[in-house]
């Protein structure tokens, strides 16, 4: 999120405007503890947290803007986890039973999920990372898989390396469904 937040407040201003629980307004402060024992006035300015368990219906997380934030960045991760254990598992094995997507593979999921679409998009799309490599000379050789900023911003490449001949769909509400000879895999 703080990437998202470092980069687009349009995007993160539905975290910040439309929150999955709301946040009551603070009375005074409570005293330092160190108060509590020697200042008779602190002592009556008792203050308590609490864990409360609220139920919710399913309805009210879905309609929340908060809520689809937070499955597009949920999304956004699981698929950097299982890029990153597929691609060191696919590493030592024979390259022509494996292929890569790309985001030119998946355009239809990126329109769907603003997080991956964001933090995918190429650094040279993106004026948040003008300034990390001004002139072409000065970027580094190879191809760049991730790059942040001290500002919380950050790029990854999309990159998911499955089994040849594997199938990639997309369920409702930006699901993912991945399926191969040996496992179906759906709702990431």
């Amino acid at each position: 999120m703080a990437a998202v937040k470092a980069e687009s407040r349009a995007i993160y201003s539905e975290w910040e405007n439309d929150p999955l629980v709301q946040k009551k307004e603070r009375g005074e402060p409570s005293p330092a503890p160190a108060d509590r024992g020697h200042n008779p006035e602190a002592r009556e300015k008792t203050s308590y947290i609490s864990i409360v368990r609220v139920e919710v219906d399913d309805d009210h997380l879905t309609k929340q803007k908060a809520s689809r934030l937070l499955d597009e960045a949920l999304q956004f991760v699981l698929l950097e986890e299982l890029s990153t254990h597929l691609s060191t598992y696919f590493t030592n094995s024979n390259s022509d039973q494996i292929s890569e997507l790309s985001r030119e593979d998946i355009p239809a999921f990126l329109l769907q999920n603003r997080v991956l679409n964001l933090l995918t998009t190429p650094i040279e799309q993106r004026d948040v990372f003008l300034k990390a490599f001004p002139s072409q000379e000065n970027r580094p050789d190879g191809v760049l898989y991730s790059l942040w900023g001290s500002d919380g911003s950050m790029y990854s490449r999309f990159d998911l390396n499955l089994p040849k001949d594997s199938k990639v769909s997309f369920l409702s509400r930006g699901a993912l469904r991945i399926e191969t000879k040996r496992l179906d895999l759906a709702g990431c």
